[in-house]
C-alpha cells in the first residue's frame, strides 16, 4: 500500500472516531431517543450508497427528538463519504485561505482587507509586501478592525475586534506578532439594524448552505445570533434558527445544548421577522457558487446584509461545512437529491 493511501486511511479513521465521540455524548448526556431497528433499516435502505454502523446515527436521534424521525436526515459520517466525491479535500483546501479570498474571487463581496500575512510575510490589500511598521501604520489609521487566523480556523477561534483609539502603536505591534504567520486584518461590518437587534454585540450571520449537484442549484439557510454580551454568533456561543426559502425567520432557535428559544436574550420575538434583502443575497451566492466553486458540490457561506443593504460574505466554507444543525433548524435539503447522490457514489465506486 502506498504511503499516501495509508495516511489517507488514517485521517479517515481519526475523523470517524472524533465524530462518533461527539455522537456518543449527544446520546448519553442529552438522553436522546434511540432509533428503532425498523428506523435504522429504513435509513440504510434509503442510502444504500453509504457505509455506516448504527453508532454513526447520533444526529438522526437528535432530529427524531426535535422534529420526528426521517430517513432523509444525513449524518456527518456519511457526509464525509459524499464530500470525498463532490468536494475532494485536495481540490478545495488551497481555496480556503481567508487571507487570499478577495484575490482569488474578486467578484465576491468580502470585507475590505487592510493587512494580511501569508507564511509570516505581511502584505497590504493589493498584495504589496509590507514591513512590520508599515502594517502597524495602516491598522492605526483605522477606527477599528477585525483580525483573525486565515488557515485551519473554525468556530470563531482567534477572532479579535480591535478598537484602535484604545491602543498604542506598541499594542498593535503585539497584536500582529501574536496573530501568527497566517492572518487577515479587515474592516468591521456594520450590519443591517433589523438583524443587529437580535444581539447588539455580535455579527449575526446567515449560514447559507448552497448545493450545486449535477447542474442543479439549491440552498438552505439558518440564522446565527449571539447570546447577550457575546461577540461571536456560532453555535457554541449563541443560537441557530431556520430561515424559510422566502427569507422568513422561523419561530424556534436552538442553543448548543438543544435548548429551544422563542425570543432573544433581550426579549425580542424573532419568529416571523423578514430577513432584509434575502433574495439579493441568495442570487449573489448562486452566481458565486456556479462561477467559482463548480467543483465543490456544497458550500457553506457565512453572509450578512450590511447597514447599507448590501451583501457581505464573511467566508465561504468549502470542505466539511456543517450540515447537522442546518438540517435540524432548516431543511432536509438532501431529500430532493437522494437519487443524484446515490448515482454519484455508485459511479465513483465503479471507476
Amino acid at each position: 500500500m502506498k504511503l499516501s493511501s495509508i495516511i489517507n486511511d488514517f485521517e479517515k479513521r481519526v475523523r470517524h472516531v472524533q465524530l462518533n465521540y461527539r455522537d456518543y455524548k449527544l446520546i448519553h448526556q442529552l438522553h436522546l431517543p434511540a432509533l428503532t431497528r425498523k428506523e435504522i433499516e429504513e435509513i440504510k435502505e434509503m442510502w444504500p450508497c453509504f457505509k455506516f454502523r448504527d453508532l454513526d446515527l447520533g444526529w438522526s436521534c437528535v432530529y427524531k427528538m426535535k422534529k420526528g424521525f426521517s430517513p432523509y436526515f444525513l449524518n456527518d459520517v456519511q457526509y464525509i463519504q459524499l464530500l470525498e466525491h463532490i468536494a475532494p479535500y485536495k481540490q478545495v483546501i488551497s481555496l480556503q485561505n481567508k487571507a487570499m479570498c478577495d484575490v482569488y474571487f474578486p467578484e465576491i463581496p468580502y470585507p475590505k482587507v487592510f493587512v494580511r500575512s501569508l507564511n509570516g510575510i505581511l502584505y497590504d490589500r493589493n498584495m504589496q509586501p509590507l514591513l512590520l511598521e508599515d502594517a502597524c501604520d495602516i491598522l492605526m489609521q483605522q477606527t477599528s478592525f477585525i483580525i483573525k487566523p486565515s488557515v485551519e480556523s473554525m468556530c470563531g477561534s482567534g477572532v479579535q475586534l480591535i478598537v484602535t483609539k484604545e491602543k498604542t502603536i506598541e499594542d498593535i505591534t503585539m497584536v500582529i506578532k501574536a496573530a501568527g504567520g497566517n492572518f487577515i486584518a479587515q474592516e468591521v461590518i456594520n450590519q443591517h439594524p433589523d438583524i443587529q437587534k437580535l444581539n447588539e454585540t455580535s455579527l449575526n450571520c446567515c449560514r447559507v448552505t448552497t448545493l450545486y449537484i449535477n447542474g442543479k442549484f439549491d440552498y438552505s439557510t439558518i440564522l446565527k445570533f449571539g447570546k447577550k454580551g457575546s461577540h461571536i454568533d456560532n453555535w457554541n456561543s449563541g443560537y441557530l434558527c431556520g430561515v424559510t426559502k422566502d427569507g422568513i425567520i422561523q419561530d424556534t432557535a436552538y442553543d448548543v445544548n438543544l435548548v429551544e428559544a422563542k425570543q432573544t436574550d433581550g426579549g425580542l420575538v424573532f419568529g416571523g421577522m423578514e430577513y432584509p434583502n434575502f433574495d439579493k443575497m441568495i442570487a449573489k451566492l448562486e452566481r458565486s457558487h456556479k462561477k467559482y466553486f463548480a467543483n465543490c458540490g456544497i458550500v457553506g457561506w457565512d453572509v450578512v446584509i450590511d447597514a447599507d443593504g448590501e451583501v457581505k460574505v464573511i467566508e465561504a466554507n468549502l470542505w466539511f461545512t456543517g450540515i447537522q444543525a442546518e438540517q435540524l433548524c432548516g431543511d432536509l435539503f438532501f431529500e430532493n437529491y437522494r437519487d443524484d447522490i446515490c448515482k454519484i457514489m455508485a459511479d465513483e465506486e465503479n471507476k
